[in-house]
């Protein structure tokens, strides 16, 4: 079995309607919650971080991947009740870093609660990596973008951690 070996197809449509819904569903989060402009200013004022809007174009960008993701693998239903059990186990371990990823963004921005939103984002990047590696056999393209997603949240985490002891 090769690494990118699909061995169920992939719903185009399923994966753009998963990956809009959630990156709808981050832009609301985004509206809901305090303005980042401030705890953003501060934290760039002793450490060095990439442009705000950078990052929050990258945020976007990968709260689309982790739905169009669960799009893939919702819709997936070919390989039997093994594949599907792994499909689902997968699923899990992304709704879960989702979830853990958009609490992040208010606990940090909003509430200021630091170690939290921390520790949020160490859960997010295990949970994608746990995902990766239960598609890893299964379907490599989908293990090499959940990879992608769990280098995303270890940036954002060695970034965080770094404004945590800088100030």
């Amino acid at each position: 079995m090769g690494m990118f070996r699909h061995s169920f197809r992939y719903d185009l449509g399923t994966a753009v309607v998963g990956g809009g819904a959630c990156a709808l569903f981050a832009v609301a989060v985004r509206l809901f919650s305090a303005s980042p402009y401030y705890v953003w200013q501060m934290m760039s004022a002793v450490c060095s971080l990439p442009p705000l809007w950078l990052s929050s174009v990258l945020w976007l960008a990968v709260q689309f991947l982790v739905g169009a993701m669960l799009g893939c693998i919702l819709s997936g239903s070919e390989g039997g009740a093994a594949k599907s059990c792994v499909r689902y186990r997968a699923g899990i371990y992304l709704v879960l870093s989702l979830t853990a990823g958009l609490m992040w963004y208010p606990l940090l921005f909003g509430a200021r609660a630091l170690v939290f939103s921390l520790l949020l984002m160490a859960a997010a990047c295990v949970l994608t990596m746990l995902c990766g590696l239960l598609l890893w056999r299964e379907d490599g393209l989908l293990a090499l973008v959940s990879f992608v997603v769990t280098a995303w949240y270890a940036a954002v985490f060695l970034c965080q951690l770094n404004a945590i002891f800088c100030i």
